[in-house]
């Protein structure tokens, strides 16, 4: 429970005697036992759904930092491409070399 002692427990039943009297406490017990009940679902969803949200917000980031590395990657790769290219073409048979 939340951390609470006979006493507390003790206390809360005779104000809730006091106040709601002996014939309708159990039916007050019972709805604020369910509107604990349909809180705790609620809050448990939303913390689901936090929850997800944050993993896809870490997963778009990763997923960023992949598409740049990648870029990176592409450029050097269509870089050394060129450069290939050019040496291949400076080194044709057939042609001088300086």
């Amino acid at each position: 429970m939340m951390d609470m002692g006979f006493m507390e427990l003790l206390l809360i039943l005779v104000v809730g005697l006091l106040v709601f009297g002996p014939d309708t406490l159990p039916d007050a017990i019972r709805a604020g036992y369910r509107w604990y009940l349909q809180f705790s679902r609620w809050f448990t969803e939303l913390k689901g759904e936090l929850q997800s949200e944050l993993r896809s917000d870490e997963i778009i980031e990763s997923f960023n930092k992949d598409k740049e590395q990648l870029a990176a990657l592409d450029k050097t790769v269509r870089s050394t491409h060129l450069d290939l290219l050019d040496s291949f073409d400076k080194n044709k048979p057939g042609e001088s070399q300086p």
